[in-house]
């Protein structure tokens, strides 16, 4: 999850797409290698243990809110 969120956030100059290629766990913070399709030297990230779990639960909260306005499976139309 927290690759897939910095993926969709961090932005190396004009790329359109950056790839965050290793995830670690030093120090207490989650190091994050991201790369791009332009260079060839990696840049880092680090994402405190709170601040990840801050990204995981505004995913739940977003999965659990369009799990609630859908209608149930096997609903008859118009019935939601």
């Amino acid at each position: 999850m927290l690759r897939a969120h910095l993926e969709q956030i961090e932005r190396h100059g004009r790329c359109q797409q950056q790839h965050a290629c290793e995830v670690d766990f030093v120090h207490g913070v989650y190091r994050c290698e991201l790369r791009c399709w332009a260079t060839t030297v990696p840049s880092t990230k680090d994402v405190t243990v709170p601040k990840t779990a801050v990204l995981t639960q505004a995913f739940v909260n977003a999965a659990l809110a369009a799990q609630q306005g859908q209608p149930s499976p096997g609903a008859a139309p118009g019935a939601g």
